[in-house]
């Protein structure tokens, strides 16, 4: 399909019936660093991939794709859309430029929808989850920190707080975002299962250091009983061990 790709491309693929869309992360080399991420995709016909081609053309850096159809058979591409790349000297100065970015591939025209973003605040937004539910809503499923509590080193000490949200795209537009779970200290891309009931399964830094990791515990919000709260819930789950 493609070659000489960037190593750290992270595709997302999404299938639907005999066709499929891919989208992975491309860097442009012929643009400055703090401007060259952007992103490609390619379309599964049945029989064939199609020639790569640009979903994004910016001066802003486009990365963690993901891609999912909808409930009336769009493609929808979500990803972390970062500006403010040009001023940043240190990756924690950019991180309150995280945003969520997305677009939706019309099967009619054949065309990508410019694109817009979800969410704008001063804040950290990252590692986007999509997951289409069984009355054709699609859902998606995001972590927010602020800058000065997430890690960008592994041997860094840092107690994160961070929040998971949700919003759900009816084929028009996507709902107000909706803050989930609270005051956790989670650090990766939680998992989403959209259903009745609906489920998010996340990674719990128990002891709320970032540097160990043999005390990360996997939580899901369906086990919260009634006046739990997560801290109770990890507390409940090591002693049913």
């Amino acid at each position: 399909m493609t070659s000489n790709v960037y190593p750290y491309a992270v595709p997302a693929m999404a299938v639907q019936d005999n066709q499929a869309v891919l989208v992975w992360v491309h860097d442009d080399p012929a643009k400055p660093i703090s401007q060259s991420m952007e992103l490609r995709y390619s379309l599964w016909d049945g029989n064939a991939w199609s020639a790569p081609a640009y979903l994004t053309t910016n001066d802003l850096l486009d990365v963690q794709p993901v891609i999912a159809y909808d409930g009336i058979g769009q493609p929808v591409a979500m990803w972390v859309q970062v500006d403010g790349a040009q001023s940043a000297t240190t990756p924690r100065e950019l991180m309150p430029h995280y945003e969520l970015a997305y677009s939706v591939y019309n099967t009619a025209t054949l065309t990508w929808s410019a694109p817009a973003t979800l969410t704008h605040n001063a804040y950290m937004d990252a590692l986007p989850k999509l997951a289409l539910a069984p009355d054709g809503a699609l859902n998606a499923v995001w972590l927010s920190a602020n800058a000065d509590d997430f890690p960008v080193a592994p041997d860094e000490h840092i107690s994160t707080t961070s929040t998971i949200w949700t919003s759900v795209w009816n084929g028009v537009a996507w709902t107000t975002p909706t803050p989930v779970i609270t005051n956790t200290h989670g650090e990766a891309r939680p998992a989403f299962l959209a259903g009745t009931p609906a489920v998010i399964a996340w990674s719990e830094d128990t002891d709320g250091d970032s540097y160990t990791t043999a005390d990360h515990e996997t939580v899901s919000y369906t086990h919260l009983r009634a006046h739990e709260t997560v801290l109770d819930l990890v507390c409940r789950l090591l002693l049913e061990k």
